[in-house]
């Protein structure tokens, strides 16, 4: 690894002043006549190998191709000569109590084994199998040897040793003095090298000595400070999950830099003061900070360490690893950047003599056993060694190392030679795919080219994808451009209603509307809304009971150019009135089944109830053409907000239109099929469930109550409705394929099963098609804001168990999708960045709420039409090598449980108006089960405290059940980080503290009492369970509720319904209710 001599910034001429100095200081190395020792970093490798004993991952293995007449004798004598010159080659390990012990053994004749080989593919294969093959550090010597004949004239010489004798550099000694060596001895002539002042093992016991107490504090000083905080793993967008225990599979990607590239780098280079190592490491910086979405990145560099001069002329084990830990901040300028790792990589050098493993030691990093500790990358810059080597007049040619192990998530290693820098990529083959390194040499050439040309740019604004990549990313980003919608719904229905006014259109428990009769009811609604004096705009709120009429309310009001806002008559009566407040409706619009829970809101407005008996009265037909336009708003919908005050987001009738044409286009529907409406109003799928089986004249259940979720009735009605397709969450998936497996049966109309709301496992989607084959599997994605679904993967048949989640697949018509960085750059596929959406599908904004709205809907930079927008979803996602796209979490905080989209901060603003509550921190977490939770942590500091349940009864009458954490923590103080951000780390985990507050523990007090206790401690992930305390203030659900009475009919009975334990929460009371209905039917 000798140094380019003419460049006075590269980094060994920048070591060797600082050796210059030392050496003044502590004199030179000299022989010692004491026993061998082991270095620090001969003793750091002995015990890795014998803590992962990995195969050759700690060999070094060289294979070169000679061409030409070889004397064979005298390359071996050669290579013989060589071991006995270096006693490192010799020096074997063997363990005394535990503790590595050193021994030089006497070398009576080395081997050169020749093999003969077919081919050249063989020869290929056999030198990967020797790379891996272990080396015995017990018996001497540490270098294998041999020489794969292929013919007379053309060899391929295989030298093996391990890592513990040598280095980078040492491979460069060994070269050139076989190649010395060989030159004497093939003409008969005697050795020509001088002898060796001084062995590896002298260097050892020098270090011990020069490297005191007094210099090691002071080095491990400058790490400490150099490397404190710093993140402990390095978020590269692996391609598979990253398994519990590395197993170090790696491979190789060859690589050059063109030869006119690798000119104008070290011309540039020279211009700006910096080595072509700094130059380099800068650029691979930004490339890790652009794959990984963080400012700060630690990479791990060899330095020889050829400290005093003495060893430069030794092989051994000297390189030590420094950590280079820099800042690509987005908006610094390239050339300032350049400057900023120039200086880091200099102080780095000045305190290089500390070994790696103390560093460890000091900086007292997590440790796991699935990645290296500090860094996880590495970066290698050295010279090429083929000039070095020659053997005679044959020539010789390195070969690419053939090892199939590789110590690092990532290693990038050059070579400097004359003409181009060239090298590899080595890749965890666990991780990554084989086409990441193809990308990722392609990223680094641009990003390289980039830089140099226009050093001055944001790091932000550098290139790194091609023109190629560029187009394949606006392909997968806009899979299909259908034809504009161009007809609005009510022009579709009354198209059915001229075709097939019998036909079914709706239906729900016992009422049956057809088309003809779905129509005159809209329009019966719409004359009763507009004597009420609703105008076009102006919204109304529908506070209604899912239904037929609930439908028929809908349509009334896109008759009259009204948009709705759909109410949820059961949630709390607190935040329907904080959402009727903030939509400023003009008319409410009841039923008489809801009516009586209006009574308990304060309306902002008049209401109108729709009992059948005034609606009679109403005229059935509606001559006008409809008043909304394609380009008006068709409904607001609230999703949970960050301020703890729900969004209004709205919607356009272009974009539900949008919406419903590519659900009816990817679910081929027909005037055959059935949709089942089964989800609340006030999510944004129940829109398109109740209007979407109009485009086609097809028919929609409604389902409500248990129909709608209880899985054995959710099944009867599946089947004996003769749904063909119905939406749920992953979760309630899995139930409903519980109730499948207990009770096997025929759904022979249904057609599609459609996943949302949460991310759908691969085991779960396998599991659909093991029970159902002939039944299709959607997985669908969208945000309110963009009129819900904007993605759709369309499964027939079971995937392959390649991936734990399934990928949300490919924009549906008239939609476009981006994964962009912070700055709205594109990012490869692979790479996490932010998913943006833009098209006909992206909403209006949030109603009267001008600053989120910009926040939210920014100016689209893709798209040259006027007013086109993008809406930042502010979900984490990828693209996939084949396209498709994934969805890997919230960029903040917002959480999903049960498929529902969660706030956390209104669930805080919701703790902080309680009089007890002063601050509150709200998080998820997966329970026993591996299912999301909320979990509130409170700060409280009156006296006494508010309880954990009373919190939780506190949240239960302001937010949804499903809003309301399952377990509160009650803290004294939040740990706080430096930047004065809470230390999440530091909360305590959901087991660590009672789930289930105060209430006094009262045991089971018989064998079916103790069944039931296991069984809920079970489902719930709590160590125990009274007979007292309620299932929901444990931290249940409705979901596992399903689940929960499942598994307790083997105890009570198959009677039990989950409705009983609605009304009867406790063990207690479940078992005496259940005792009372025995005696009654006897």
């Amino acid at each position: 690894m000798t140094p380019a001599e003419q460049d006075p910034h590269h980094p060994a001429h920048l070591q060797q002043n600082l050796l210059q100095r030392r050496r003044r200081a502590n004199g030179g190395l000299q022989a010692s006549d004491a026993p061998p020792c082991l270095s620090a970093a001969q003793q750091r490798l002995w015990l890795h190998q014998n803590l992962e004993p990995v195969g050759g991952l700690y060999n070094m293995p060289c294979a070169l191709r000679v061409r030409g007449a070889i004397d064979v004798e005298a390359l071996r004598r050669a290579i013989e000569a060589h071991v006995q010159r270096h006693a490192v080659l010799r020096t074997v390990v063997e363990a005394l109590d535990g503790q590595p012990q050193a021994r030089c053994d006497a070398l009576s004749r080395l081997e050169l084994p020749i093999l003969e080989m077919a081919d050249e593919r063989q020869a290929l294969d056999w030198l990967r199998g020797e790379a891996d093959a272990p080396i015995d550090l017990a018996r001497a010597p540490l270098l294998r040897t041999h020489l794969l004949r292929l013919d007379s004239r053309h060899h391929l010489l295989s030298l093996t040793v391990h890592h513990i004798a040598c280095d980078g550099w040492s491979m460069g000694v060994m070269l050139r003095e076989i190649g010395q060596l060989y030159e004497a001895f093939s003409q008969g002539l005697p050795s020509p090298l001088p002898a060796l002042a001084v062995q590896y093992g002298d260097y050892a016991h020098w270090q011990r000595q020069w490297l005191d107490e007094q210099r090691l504090n002071s080095q491990l000083a400058f790490w400490r400070t150099q490397l404190a905080d710093a993140p402990a793993l390095l978020a590269l967008p692996l391609d598979h999950p990253r398994p519990a225990q590395q197993r170090y599979a790696g491979k190789t990607l060859r690589l050059a830099l063109p030869g006119e590239l690798s000119t104008q780098l070290r011309r540039f280079a020279r211009a700006q003061g910096v080595t072509p190592y700094m130059l380099l490491l800068a650029v691979f910086n930004i490339l890790l900070s652009r794959y990984s979405a963080s400012e700060d990145i630690l990479i791990g560099s060899p330095v020889a360490n050829r400290f005093p001069q003495e060893t430069e002329a030794l092989v051994g084990f000297f390189v030590n690893t420094l950590v280079m830990r820099n800042q690509p901040r987005a908006e610094l300028p390239f050339d300032t950047f350049l400057q900023q790792v120039k200086q880091q990589a200099l102080a780095a050098y000045a305190h290089q003599d500390v070994p790696f493993d103390r560093v460890v030691e000091a900086v007292h990093p997590p440790r796991s056993t699935s990645h290296a500790p500090l860094f996880q990358v590495e970066f290698v810059l050295q010279q090429a060694l083929a000039q070095r080597f020659a053997l005679g007049s044959a020539s010789v040619e390195p070969l690419p190392r053939a090892s199939g192990y590789t110590k690092f998530d990532l290693t990038l290693a050059l070579e400097d030679s004359p003409g181009a820098i060239t090298g590899q990529i080595e890749y965890n083959a666990e991780l990554f795919d084989d086409a990441f390194a193809v990308r990722m040499v392609e990223h680094l050439r641009t990003l390289l080219a980039s830089a140099m040309a226009t050093p001055q740019a944001r790091l932000a604004e550098l290139e790194m994808l091609g023109d190629d990549e560029k187009a394949c990313l606006r392909r997968w980003g806009s899979a299909s451009q259908d034809p504009l919608p161009d007809r609005h719904l009510l022009t579709c229905l009354a198209d059915w209603v001229a075709v097939q006014p019998e036909a079914i259109a709706v239906e729900h428990e016992g009422q049956r509307l057809s088309y003809l009769e779905l129509d005159q009811l809209a329009n019966r609604i719409a004359h009763a809304v507009r004597q009420q004096g609703v105008t076009k705009g102006q919204r109304v709120a529908l506070f209604m009971s899912r239904g037929c009429h609930y439908l028929a309310a809908m349509l009334a009001l896109f008759k009259l150019g009204a948009p709705f806002v759909p109410f949820d008559p059961g949630q709390g009566s607190q935040r329907n009135g904080r959402m009727l407040q903030r939509s400023e409706p003009a008319l409410i619009l009841c039923d008489l089944a809801s009516a009586p829970a209006l009574e308990h809101l304060q309306a902002p407005c008049a209401a109108l109830c729709l009992a059948p008996a005034s609606l009679d009265r109403q005229p059935t037909d509606w001559p006008e053409a409809p008043a909304s336009g394609l380009d008006d708003t068709a409904y607001l919908i609230f999703t949970s907000g960050s301020t703890g005050e729900p969004k209004a987001a709205m919607v356009s009738h272009l974009g539900m239109i949008n919406h419903l044409q590519a659900k009816a286009h990817d679910l081929n529907l027909g005037r055959d099929d059935c949709v089942a409406q089964i989800a609340v109003q006030t999510f944004d799928v129940a829109v398109w469930q109740f209007l979407v089986a109009l485009l086609p004249g097809a028919r929609t259940r409604v389902l409500t109550g248990l129909q709608a979720w209880e899985p054995r009735a959710l099944c009867d009605q599946l089947e004996a409705c003769q749904v063909s397709v119905v939406e749920t969450v992953p979760s309630h998936l899995e139930l409903l394929l519980d109730e499948l497996q207990r009770q096997p049966r025929a759904l022979p109309r249904l057609r599609w099963m459609i996943s949302n709301g949460e991310p759908l496992a691969t085991a779960l989607a396998r599991r659909w098609f093991e029970h159902c084959p002939g039944t299709a599997l959607m997985n669908a994605y969208g945000p309110s804001e963009c009129s819900d679904d904007v993605t759709h993967l369309c499964l027939h048949a079971a995937p392959e168990p390649t991936q734990p989640y399934q990928p949300i697949g490919r924009p549906i018509g008239n939609a476009r999708l981006y994964v962009l960085d912070a700055s709205l750059g594109r990012v490869p596929a692979g790479v996490v960045g932010e998913i943006h959406i833009g098209g006909l599908c992206v909403g209006q904004g949030y109603y009267k709420d001008p600053a989120r709205t910009a926040e939210r809907f920014i100016d689209d930079p893709f798209d040259n039409h006027p007013g086109a927008r993008l809406y930042k979803t502010g979900d984490l996602g990828r693209w996939d090598a084949a396209g498709n796209l994934h969805m890997l979490g919230r960029c903040d905080f917002q959480l999903k449980v049960r498929g529902c989209r969660i706030e956390a901060g209104e669930v805080e603003a919701v703790l902080r108006q309680h009089p007890a509550v002063e601050q509150s921190l709200v998080v998820g977490a997966a329970d026993g089960n591996g299912q999301q939770q909320l979990v509130a942590y409170v700060i409280a500091p009156q006296r006494p405290a508010p309880s954990a349940q009373s919190l939780r009864a506190f949240c239960r009458q302001h937010l949804p059940d499903y809003m309301v954490p399952a377990a509160v923590c009650l803290l004294d103080a939040f740990d706080l980080l430096p930047n004065g951000k809470i230390d999440r780390a530091a909360l305590p985990a959901l087991a660590s503290f009672d789930q289930a507050g105060e209430l006094p523990y009262r045991a089971p007090r018989d064998a079916r009492e103790r069944r039931l206790s296991e069984i809920w401690a079970e489902l719930l992930s709590v160590e125990r369970v009274g007979i007292d305390d309620s299932f929901f203030l444990l931290g249940g659900h409705s979901l596992l509720a399903v689940e929960l009475t499942t598994r307790c009919r083997e105890v009570l009975g198959q009677g039990l319904q989950v409705t009983h334990l609605f009304n009867h929460p406790s063990i207690a009371e479940l078992c005496e209710h259940c005792a009372q209905a025995l005696e009654e039917t006897v």
